[in-house]
């Protein structure tokens, strides 16, 4: 998939993260192949101009330490945190209250990382759960556009089916949003053939 197609559908993915949670920004970042550094390829919301493009080592800030540990977090005060990189937020001219964090994983391995800045949350809804399945969406997503229109390798399909029909009624719409969200930007790219 040519690289401009791949960053459409990327920020096609941030935008709909930030309209699903109500927040104020979407990112997501991808671990370069020297596995030390983050770059964020996608944004949507406030400051999305200023950090799509920018370079993160993974020693630093929470998307590095999401990444690195390969656990998700939800930090309320990000200015209490001492992982937070507050220079890095403040070049974005950006700065958020707080950040929902979740790594998108491939086979076991972590290969980036979603954030969610400054969520609405809504009561009944678990925001973590809900994440860490978008997160895993975008990893596919990723996956895909890196090899074919198959699954990326590791990719068992039956147990994400059974990982959704675990979910709750609304976590199940979200799913289906993004599954159609998905299935629209191929077909406006002349179905799986327009994936290589």
């Amino acid at each position: 998939m040519a690289a401009q197609h791949v960053d459409a559908l990327l920020a096609s993915l941030t935008e709909l993260g930030r309209r699903v949670f109500g927040a104020a920004a979407c990112s997501l970042a991808v671990l370069e192949p020297d596995d030390e550094h983050l770059v964020f390829r996608a944004a949507s919301g406030a400051g999305a101009d200023e950090v799509v493009g920018l370079r993160l080592p993974v020693s630093r800030g929470i998307a590095g330490w999401v990444v690195s540990s390969g656990q998700p977090i939800a930090v309320h005060d990000v200015r209490a945190d001492p992982r937070f990189a507050v220079d890095v937020a403040e070049s974005t001219g950006y700065v958020p209250r707080s950040i929902l964090a979740a790594p998108m994983t491939a086979s076991g391995e972590a290969i980036g990382v979603v954030e969610v800045l400054d969520r609405q949350a809504v009561d009944g809804r678990d925001d973590m759960d809900l994440l860490t399945l978008f997160a895993d969406q975008a990893a596919l997503a990723i996956g895909l556009a890196r090899t074919s229109p198959t699954a990326p390798p590791g990719t068992d399909p039956a147990a994400v089916l059974a990982q959704v029909s675990r979910l709750g009624a609304a976590e199940q719409r979200v799913v289906v949003g993004l599954l159609s969200e998905f299935l629209a930007y191929v077909g406006r790219r002349g179905g799986p053939a327009g994936l290589v």
